[in-house]
């Protein structure tokens, strides 16, 4: 396989030209395994910003929708405002470019809507103006090859947009290696000379992650200079040709003499945005210095890193904090909670609220009161400025907790981080790669095994490690978690807290969060008003945070979007996620018709998402069909009430509670027949069908399910709830068709099946679909054919998560096995398909399945083993009233019995019995079998029984 680079450059190039291209395709064309095309996704998607993911199905190219001003020739590196930039913009009230659709063009030509943006004529503005520059570039591009400096300069003008563009950022002009950045054009903030002072020590951090990874492959390294001035400029187009939109005046001109007199890896800021900034960030004064082109000596000031300070803008802890006035209660109430966590009963505690009311406060006074009691407690600080970048306040709070400072060498950071972990988890081994990976400390070649994980799977267990780390030694003492300002916190820092969160009740961990009410409420409007195609693909973003709002019924509506958009995509985890979210918030709201019609749609919803992953028999499939049954009552026929019914037959038909789903499965027929509705009438034929085919009631079974056939269109009636309508009823009338002896029918419905479920692209109804074909090749004993479709079925079902049909085609495959003498592996995996099998709560098809258990044990020539295993299967059949392999199981009862060498008149008498039962049903094939076996009895006669 080609070089991973040069992958990702085809297949840029790919989508440059085709604009969308499938995942699928992809896989084809480069022979990707998923973990290559996980990494080749994070790359244009996150890193190079290039493409977009449309429902988890394709890539689509934005390369060439937005170029911003100042990006004026090809080849430099250009980044435009990312949609969570955008909606962070709208929440806070700012004037964002707004990236809409030209009518007809859909994805294919996004356009900016520039009336938010700069006018045409130049305009006076405050602006804070901030220059980067390379330090000694002449001297190293002379070390270098052109091409080699030119790659090197690249991906540090890339590092640096990334920073800039997080504080909102505006880069007017990459000038060879420096890059000359507005703050206050052409958006406006109240903090931009804050933005610009955080974004140039941003930058001084990430060059020290940049030089880490340039020393390992080159032997090199940079260093950068800052300089920020705050003053007033006049903004217009300049130029020929080019028309940039740049600054004029003095402030820009003095930001670029300041840089000039930094130190190395320093940020230095004039006096004007030292005193916009006083307070929130710690300066060194340097004096004043003379800089070239301004009259008088200027003062300068050094920012200092920040360190231990809060990295929002509400200001900084002081060395006396004040006093606790009004909020003694909140302290008392969260230290009656901490007494409940030294017991060890872990607690979840949030502090929400409008800005200023005094949560910080509060958690200062608690964090106080408990360091000076000897308690661990750690802090995670989320800030307004990197809400979009990954595991930020986790980064930070691990610098604190290690003492790792940014300008330490590389060997110093890796001492202090051995030196903690091994202090605190005593886990260095497992812990310590994953912690170096994600605070960017190297490691010596050797020392440490190396992390050959895609990016996903890196998070994941870097996730997993640090929530074992924070839980760490926590029995020895209680320990305090703050989360501080979840509101601004990024999508991984919140998966890591939800994983914390899990298994905090068995710990003695008290979590504390503060969080934001009205934050929320206008995240979600803006997500609403401004961004309804993010809201189309993810409507659990605007659910979570009208939860947060407290606006529940908006809430309500969006878990349940969520839901069902889950389900389409055959993602049952997620979908089980959202709508048991969504469930709970229905008691803040009065029993109206309206709520219980929201209740019952969310459990019609929910309930196929659970037959999914847990079986059609699990008890809470009847439970939230159960509780869906009761506000069906409460507002008449409802349209939901067709899917309550189907759900609850489906519970009572897979627990073999077979009168109680024929019921079912009889009112729902009557209630399509009064609606006079399509769908619901062809469901309930394949509902009935099926019913009556385990009653062996074959005939009426088939013409139930011909009936669902016929009246199914793939176009209006795919996927419905958990499964394909049209997949059942054809895969249960491929059997139905065996039993009653028409061969050529078996084979087209099982292969129109098939067909069908592989053009859905539906996981559940493919792999039921698979199993069925397994059973019809096992009933004509075509045993290769059989296994080889039990392994597809099993591959499938393990990977999608689907226990029942697993456990159905272990069931299948260790049968094939057996039948080619491998009886003990054959028989091993038997077994573990019933324990799973058992486990979902299923009864349905416990006759089939024993019957290949015996058969098994028959062929391995333990008799009497087998007729135990029968005489269970028998007794199943007559409580449940699951007949439809009856005359199957007495015919191996005779052949059990014929190879025993029991008395001919018993093994004759097991023949003739499943001779009647056969012809009671109209099954010619089981008849057809069962005579075959008098007939080799009454030719053979008794046989000497052999030894167990």
């Amino acid at each position: 396989m080609a070089a991973f680079y040069e992958v990702v450059a085809q297949v840029m190039a790919l989508l440059r030209k085709e604009k969308r291209v499938s995942y699928r395709a992809l896989r084809r064309q480069f022979q990707l395994d998923d973990d290559y095309l996980d990494d080749l996704k994070f790359e244009l998607v996150r890193v190079k910003e290039v493409a977009r993911d449309k429902d988890g199905e394709m890539l689509v190219w934005t390369g060439d929708n937005v170029t911003p001003a100042g990006a004026a020739s090809p080849g430099r590196p250009v980044s435009s405002p990312s949609t969570a930039d955008q909606i962070n913009a709208a929440a806070a009230g700012g004037a964002a470019a707004v990236v809409t659709q030209a009518p007809g063009l859909g994805d294919a030509a996004p356009i900016v809507d520039t009336k938010q943006c700069a006018p045409v004529d130049a305009e006076r503005r405050q602006l804070t103006v901030m220059f980067c520059d390379l330090v000694d570039s002449t001297s190293i591009s002379g070390r270098l090859d052109p091409e080699d400096f030119r790659e090197i300069v690249r991906a540090y003008q890339m590092a640096c947009a990334e920073v800039i563009r997080s504080f909102d950022g505006h880069i007017a002009q990459y000038l060879r290696d420096g890059i000359l950045v507005y703050f206050g054009y052409p958006r406006a903030h109240e903090d931009d000379a804050l933005r610009a002072v955080l974004t140039g020590l941003g930058i001084v951090q990430a060059m020290h992650v940049f030089n880490g990874r340039l020393e390992m492959e080159r032997g090199l390294r940079l260093a950068t200079r800052v300089g920020i001035h705050t003053g007033p400029a006049v903004v217009g187009e300049i130029g020929s040709g080019v028309n940039e939109r740049l600054a004029l005046g003095v402030t820009p001109n003095v930001a670029a003499r300041i840089e000039a007199a930094a130190e190395p890896d320093t940020v230095v800021v004039s006096a004007d945005t030292y005193r916009l900034t006083q307070g929130t960030v710690e300066c060194e004064e340097l004096g004043s210095r003379p800089l070239k082109g301004v009259a008088e000596p200027v003062p300068l000031y050094r920012v200092l890193d920040r360190g231990e300070r809060r990295s929002g803008p509400a200001g900084l802890p002081t060395k006396n904090p004040p006093r606790l006035i009004g909020r003694e209660p909140e302290l008392a109430r969260l230290l009656a909670l901490w007494q409940q966590v030294a017991q060890g009963e872990g607690q979840a505690v949030m502090l929400s609220g409008d800005p200023g009311i005094g949560k910080s406060h509060l958690v200062r006074a608690l964090e106080r009161q408990l360091g000076q009691e000897g308690h661990r407690t750690q802090t995670f600080r989320c800030s307004a400025y990197h809400q979009h970048s990954a595991m930020h306040p986790v980064m930070e709070g691990l610098h604190r907790q290690f003492r790792i400072a940014r300008d330490d060498s590389a060997e110093a950071k890796l001492r202090e981080l051995e030196d903690g972990v091994r202090g605190h988890a005593g886990q260095a081994d497992g812990l310590l790669p994953l912690l170096a990976s994600l605070l960017s400390v190297w490691l010596p070649e050797g020392s440490y095994a190396a992390l050959s994980l895609s990016f996903h799977r890196r998070k994941d267990k870097t996730l997993d490690a640090l929530v074992d780390w924070l839980l760490k030694d926590t029995q020895q003492r209680p320990t305090l978690l703050v989360f501080e300002d979840l509101h601004w916190a990024d999508h991984s820092s919140l998966e890591l807290l939800d994983r914390l969160l899990t298994k905090v009740p068995a710990t003695r961990v008290m979590v504390l969060i503060t969080h934001r009410r009205e934050y929320h409420r206008q995240v979600a409007k803006a997500l609403v008003e401004r961004f309804p195609d993010l809201v189309e693909t993810q409507p659990e973003l605007p659910a979570h945070h009208y939860t947060e709002a407290g606006m529940t019924q908006e809430a309500i509506g969006y878990w349940q979007w969520a839901g069902e958009r889950a389900m389409r995509r055959s993602a049952h985890v997620e979908a089980i996620a959202h709508l048991t979210t969504g469930l709970p918030l229905l008691k803040a709201l009065p029993e109206t018709p309206k709520r219980l019609r929201r209740e019952l749609q969310l459990q019609t919803a929910l309930g196929p998402a659970l037959i999914a992953m847990k079986g059609y028999g699990a008890e809470d499939v009847e439970r939230s069909y159960g509780r869906a049954r009761h506000p069906c009552q409460l507002v008449g026929e409802a349209p939901e009430l067709a899917s309550v019914l189907v759900g609850l037959e489906a519970f009572y038909l897979l627990r073999a509670e077979l009168p109680t789903a024929r019921n079912l499965a009889e009112q729902l027929l009557a209630l399509a027949e009064r609606q006079q509705d399509q769908q619901t009438l062809m469901v309930a034929h394949a509902g009935l069908g099926v019913v009556l085919f385990y009653r062996g009631e074959f005939e009426a079974a088939l013409g139930h399910l011909e009936e669902g056939i016929s009246l199914y269109d793939p176009r209006r009636h795919r996927m419905l709830g958990f499964q394909d309508p049209g997949v059942a009823c054809l895969s249960w009338a491929a059997i139905a068709h065996w039993l009653l002896g028409d061969s050529d029918r078996v084979v087209s419905r099982s292969r129109e099946s098939l067909g069908l479920a592989r053009e859905l692209e539906h996981p559940f109804s493919l792999a039921f679909a698979l199993n069925w074909m397994a059973r019809v090749h096992q009933c004509r004993r075509e045993t290769e054919a059989a296994k080889r479709w039990a392994q597809q079925a099993i591959a499938l079902s393990s990977e999608q998560g689907f226990p029942f049909l697993t456990a159905h085609g272990l069931m299948m495959h260790g049968w094939c096995l057996a039948q080619e003498g491998r009886t003990d592996e054959g028989m091993s995996e038997m077994r573990s398909g019933l324990k799973l099998w058992r486990a979902t709560g299923a009864a349905l098809g416990g006759t089939y399945l024993m019957a290949l258990v015996a058969e098994v044990y028959a062929k391995a020539g333990r008799t009497g083993r087998g007729l135990a295993v029968l005489r269970k299967a028998f007794y199943l059949a007559g409580h449940t009233g699951e007949e439809w392999w009856l005359a199957e199981l007495h015919r191996l009862r005779g052949e059990l019995l014929m190879n025993a060498g029991r008395p001919g008149e018993e093994a004759r008498s097991a023949f003739a019995d499943a001779v009647d039962v056969a012809r009671r049903q109209g099954a010619l094939l089981p008849e057809r079998l069962a005579a075959e076996g008098l007939a080799r009895l009454s030719h053979n006669g008794t046989r000497q029984a052999p030894k167990e």
